[in-house]
């Protein structure tokens, strides 16, 4: 029995012996034409060499294959035969090792395709596209490609190389695509790396799709080739925040040959603490791009360090601490942004459009003011919609819950566009006693959808008080872009202590009467740059209004219309009993000019006066009318009051100066006068006038009085002087005349200073 199986044994070893020399001697004297046969004309190796171990297999070195302008360059190729198929006539290859091949495509400049040869009448025919149709596909079962590259050489269309490393398990052709499942594909020109199935539909131009369970995106690389190939713009590409590295999780991406477009899908994308879910990017040429996000989980941090990282970015966030003067400002906590939708590039050109909705939960800001003071802000909850249209956001906030550390609260409700539209607005805001730094804020204001903006709100701060109630209402009557009604508007900047107040002195003004105060500041130019490029219409009416400690303004009435970089103001107020007409221009960058002309009759001179002080109320009574025509021009205060131009008439009737022994400093001009005509005593300790008239011109910084006079019972007074604005000196000349008829010269010279009190 032993004897059987040892023969039996020895045959079947003879056997294989011999299929396996037979097969030798027939691949090696077969090898070229078998290799041409199967994979076309044009094929060149240096050497080719059959082995029988460990497994039969035939090695080629230096292979060079070209089809048209399309050449392949395979420095070692080793093919595993199926020996048994082999007998019977059919080639079948069981494994392919095939070592860093470089696919060489040349196309044909579309330029060239036009021109005819030198010396022919044909023109020159475009080379045709490497596909994978002459791959011998179905005869090879496994494919291992051990790294390679794929380069495209084309001077009217920008191509991408491409370089790969494949490890291959299982194959499939259909018509002219290849699928292969495969171990690891890294792709470093996109900078992707993956595991999963890869379809190739062509080589030049490329065309291949990927399905992969999960995926390496090195984001800095794939950036480079969608600028370096005119995917994006490259201005785009430079506002594209720096991401180190991305990992993928049920990842798609396609590059259609045909449409040149390149699609990319991902179930997640994450990097850090970050994520974005259900992920859809189409980009092209020259469609341009579109990108859809159903979710994404974003640090703040990481959002303001790609703000920081970005030049624009970069610019508005200094911007806004100059404007808000602020050192710093630091952000912790986590957004979400889903219903993502975005387009551009392509014929839109570079700018982004689109929306995507954003929530926020403990939101906490740190701010570090110029003087070195922080404070924090909590943000508990914040849901708003984001709105870009050609690169410009706006902001469609649904709800705003926030916090100040230092006391208050604030709360807004409905929906508020950013920047304001109120015409469509609908919402409910409060500030409680918010504090921000060192100011605290109180508002309430409501707007229902078509209605008026109900607003009330108080701020209180070291150099700032502001008191505003009032309606809103976008657009206006008669198409203006707004209309505004404030029952009371008050605004006062400063401290009390800085305040200063007038002191007359008697003398003729020495060298220490300049009229200038120790801590006058350099008069700043108007600006007016915001009226550049703007067009706006609309009408204010303010019921009262007051700055500081300057009389009160009621009845303030006003239109304004913007456009061509400037504004024009026309409207009418009261102060103090008289009414003023405004007719006023503003010019961008800084200038203005403005008319002014003030009428009040038969007014009360003690409540006149009480609009200037409380002192002067309690000497004076009587009946006053006034006309007075003023014109300026100028770029800021200083040369508003240099370019001062017009007229003044005022008259009294029934004027009464009482407790002249007492007289407040700033009349004392009057008991000169009773002094120049000796009059020492009087009755009632007051004098009475049965009327008065003053004459004057402004100009040069002078009010030059062209007459004055004053006549009563007890004394006449006549005759001219002037006012130095500068000075604050008051010079008359003239005389004074009795009830008995003595005449005497009259001569004042007087100097208002001021001083801190």
């Amino acid at each position: 029995m032993k004897k059987k199986v040892l023969i039996v044994s020895s045959i079947c070893l003879l056997f294989f012996v011999g299929l396996v020399a037979a097969s030798g001697i027939y691949i090696n004297s077969n090898i070229e034409e078998i290799t041409r046969r199967h994979l076309g004309a044009g094929i060149q190796f240096e050497a080719v060499d059959f082995s029988f171990t460990p497994l039969p297999a035939v090695a080629f070195s230096q292979v060079k294959i070209q089809k048209g302008k399309h050449k392949i360059n395979i420095p070692s190729l080793v093919l595993y035969p199926d020996l048994l198929a082999l007998l019977k006539g059919d080639v079948v290859i069981r494994k392919a090792v095939v070592e860093e091949p470089l696919i060489l495509s040349d196309k044909t400049p579309e330029r060239d395709i036009e021109n005819k040869r030198p010396g022919t009448s044909s023109p020159v025919s475009p080379s045709e596209p490497l596909t994978t149709a002459a791959i011998p596909v179905n005869m090879i079962n496994e494919i291992m490609i051990r790294g390679g590259k794929l380069v495209v050489n084309s001077e009217s269309t920008k191509m991408p190389p491409v370089s790969f490393a494949v490890a291959v398990e299982d194959i499939e052709k259909k018509d002219q695509t290849i699928s292969v499942a495969v171990k690891e594909f890294t792709i470093d020109e996109i900078g992707l790396k993956f595991a999963g199935d890869v379809a190739i539909t062509s080589f030049s131009p490329l065309g291949l799709k990927i399905d992969a369970s999960k995926a390496a995106i090195n984001p800095a690389a794939l950036k480079n080739f969608l600028v370096e190939f005119e995917f994006l713009d490259a201005s785009l590409g430079n506002q594209i925040p720096k991401i180190e590295q991305v990992t993928a999780g049920g990842f798609q991406l396609t590059i259609d040959p045909n449409s040149g477009e390149m699609d990319l899908v991902s179930e997640s994308l994450s990097f850090g603490e970050n994520q974005l879910q259900n992920v859809s990017v189409t980009l092209s040429k020259e469609k341009g791009y579109s990108l859809k996000c159903a979710k994404v989980l974003m640090d703040v941090g990481t959002v303001q360090g790609w703000v920081n990282e970005n030049p624009k970015g970069k610019e508005a966030l200094e911007q806004l601490f100059v404007k808000a003067k602020l050192k710093d400002l630091r952000a912790t906590g986590k957004i979400e942004l889903s219903a993502i939708d975005l387009t551009g590039g392509g014929q839109k050109g570079a700018k982004i459009s689109g929306a995507m909705d954003l929530k926020t939960e403990g939101l906490k800001i740190h701010l570090v003011a110029e003087n070195g003071k922080e404070q924090n802000f909590t943000i508990s909850q914040l849901e708003t919609r984001v709105i870009l249209e050609e690169g410009k956001p706006s902001l469609q906030v649904s709800n705003l819950q926030l916090a100040s550390s230092r006391g208050g609260t604030g709360l807004l409700t409905g929906t508020l566009e950013i920047p304001v539209k109120l015409k469509k607005a609908r919402f409910e805001a409060t500030l409680d006693s918010f504090q921000v730094f060192d100011t605290a804020v109180n508002l309430k204001a409501v707007k229902n959808s078509g209605d008026k903006l109900t607003f009330d709100m108080d701020l209180s701060g070291p150099s700032l008080t502001l008191l505003a109630k009032g309606q809103l209402q976008t657009p206006g009557r008669e198409k203006a872009d707004f209309w505004i009604r404030m029952t009371e508007c008050r605004i006062s900047r400063g401290s009390a202590a800085g305040k200063r107040v007038v002191q007359v002195q008697t003398g003729s003004g020495g060298k220490g009467d300049k009229g200038t105060a120790p801590g006058d500041t350099v008069h700043q130019d108007f600006d007016f740059s915001a009226l550049k490029g703007r067009k706006l219409s609309g009408e204010a009416f303010v019921k009262i209004f007051q700055y500081n400690d300057l009389p009160q303004v009621k009845d303030v009435n006003f239109t304004l219309a913007c456009a061509n970089n400037r504004a024009v103001l026309r409207g009418s107020m009261g102060i103090c009993q008289v009414d003023l007409f405004v007719n006023a221009v503003f010019m961008a960058p800084n200038q203005v000019v403005a008319q002014i002309e003030g009428k009040g009759a038969n007014m009360n001179l003690t409540s006149f006066m009480a609009c200037f002080s409380r002192e002067l109320p309690m000497f004076l009574s009587g009946k006053m009318s006034v006309m007075a025509s003023l014109f300026v021009q100028g770029q800021n205060k200083k040369a508003l009051l240099d370019s001062a131009q017009g007229d003044l008439m005022v008259t009294l009737r029934k004027c009464t100066v009482r407790k002249v022994s007492r007289l407040d400093d700033r009349l004392d001009f009057l008991v000169d006068m009773l002094n120049a005509a000796a009059i020492t005593s009087l009755k009632d300790d007051a004098v009475h006038f049965r009327k008065g008239l003053a004459k004057a011109q402004i100009g040069k910084g002078k009010v030059i009085l062209e007459k004055f006079s004053l006549a009563g019972p007890l004394l006449d007074v006549w005759g001219k002087g002037e006012f130095l604005v500068k000075k604050k000196q008051l010079k008359l000349t003239g005389q004074v005349q009795t009830a008995l008829g003595f005449t005497n010269d009259l001569e004042i010279d007087r100097v208002f200073q001021k001083r801190k009190t």
